[in-house]
C-alpha cells in the first residue's frame, strides 16, 4: 500500500516536471543564458574585481534582451491590431480573436516591464553597485550552503521575456484557429453547395419524361 502511493507520487511528480519543461521550453535557453548563470557567477565571485566585471556583462547582456523585446512587442502588437481588422471574424469562432486579445495583453505587459528594466540598468558599474547587486539576489538558504539567487527576483528579470514568449504563442494559436475554422466553414459550404447541385441534377432527370 506504502509502495504504491509512492510510486503514485512520483508518476505526479514527473508529470508536473515535464510540464514545467514544457511551460518554460518557449524562453528557457535565454533564461539560463541571459539571467540564470550571469546573476550565479555575480554571486559566486569571491573578489571585487570580478564581480564588477560579471555585472557590467550582465547588465550589457540584460539591455540588449530588453531591446530586444521592445522591438519585437511592438512589431507582435501591431501584426495582431491588423488582424483583428480580419472582415472574417465574425463568423469564427470566438476563440481565435480571444487568443489575440490574451497576445496583446502579454505583449503590452513586455514592453512596460522592459522599459521599467531598461530605466534600472545602472549607467556605471563599480564595485559598491555590483556588491549591492549581490547582496539583494541572494536567497537566504543558510550559511552552510551554496549561495543561490532569489527565485522572485529571477522571476521579475526574465518577466518582459516571459511575456513576450507566450504573447507569440497566444497569436500563432489564434491565427491557426482562425485559419482552421475558415477552411472548416469553406469546406462546408462546397459540400453543401456540390450537394444541393447534385442532387437538382437528380430530380431534373428523374422528371424529365423519355
Amino acid at each position: 500500500m506504502r509502495q504504491g502511493k509512492i510510486q503514485k507520487w512520483m508518476r505526479h511528480a514527473s508529470a508536473l516536471s515535464l510540464t514545467a519543461h514544457v511551460v518554460v521550453l518557449t524562453y528557457g535557453s535565454m533564461y539560463r543564458r541571459n539571467t540564470l548563470r550571469p546573476i550565479q557567477r555575480i554571486i559566486d565571485s569571491s573578489d571585487e574585481a570580478s564581480q564588477k566585471d560579471e555585472m557590467k556583462q550582465w547588465a550589457n547582456s540584460k539591455l540588449k534582451e530588453v531591446q530586444y523585446v521592445q522591438v519585437a512587442g511592438a512589431i507582435m502588437f501591431a501584426s495582431t491590431i491588423s488582424c483583428l481588422s480580419w472582415s472574417n471574424l465574425s463568423t469564427t469562432y470566438w476563440s481565435g480573436p480571444a487568443l489575440w486579445y490574451e497576445s496583446i495583453i502579454l505583449t503590452l505587459t513586455s514592453i512596460i516591464l522592459g522599459a521599467e528594466q531598461a530605466m534600472l540598468m545602472p549607467d556605471t558599474v563599480d564595485v559598491e553597485a555590483s556588491q549591492e547587486f549581490r547582496r539583494r539576489h541572494i536567497a537566504d538558504n543558510g550559511s552552510e550552503k551554496r549561495p543561490e539567487p532569489r527565485q522572485v527576483m529571477l522571476f521579475v528579470w526574465q518577466a518582459p521575456l516571459v511575456c513576450l514568449s507566450y504573447s507569440i504563442v497566444f497569436f500563432l494559436a489564434g491565427l491557426t484557429w482562425v485559419i482552421n475554422t475558415t477552411l472548416k466553414s469553406w469546406i462546408l459550404w462546397r459540400y453543401q453547395g456540390n450537394s444541393i447541385s447534385w442532387s437538382t441534377s437528380i430530380l431534373n432527370a428523374a422528371a424529365t419524361p423519355e
